[in-house]
Parts: C-alpha cells; structure tokens; sequence
C-alpha cells in the first residue's frame, strides 16, 4: 500500500469511526487497497462515497451543502436531493 493510500485510507475509517459506522471486512480490505486495481474499483470507491453521503444527510452531520452546478446535476444528479 502506498502511502497516499495508506493516508486517504486512514482518513476513511476515522470518518467510519466518528459516524459509529460498522464496515464489513470486504468494505474495510477494499478501503486499504484503494479498491483494487481492476476497472471497477472506480465504481466501488463512487458506491461507498454516495453511501457516505447519505449517511451524513440521515444522521444530519452533513457540512452545509452548497448550490449545486446545473451541469453537475445534469450528469450525476444528487444524492437524497443534496
């Protein structure tokens, strides 16, 4: 592992752990090898950032959300309605 990927990892489970959030091992294994280095690992790490977002908007820990770009909401649209 990397160290870049040994630090965003890091910075990934103290996020889990600040929110109580219990990872299964996978989660966790795929976190600290920057999920993999086949092409879905891109996919992956998009699924588990949306799940954190989520997360965020449900416990209400979300930082202020800002005005999204019209072109972003076109493409990705937005989690939960921002």
């Amino acid at each position: 592992m990397s160290k870049t990927v040994g630090e965003k990892a890091q910075r990934i489970l103290d996020w889990a752990a600040r929110h109580d959030v219990k990872l299964s091992a996978s989660a966790h294994a795929s976190i600290l090898d920057g999920f993999g280095s086949k092409s879905n690992g891109e996919d992956k790490f998009d699924a588990l950032f949306g799940l954190i977002k989520m997360i965020e908007v449900v416990d209400a820990r979300r930082p202020e959300a800002t005005e999204p770009q019209r072109e972003t909401v076109a493409v990705e649209g937005w989690i939960l309605g921002r």
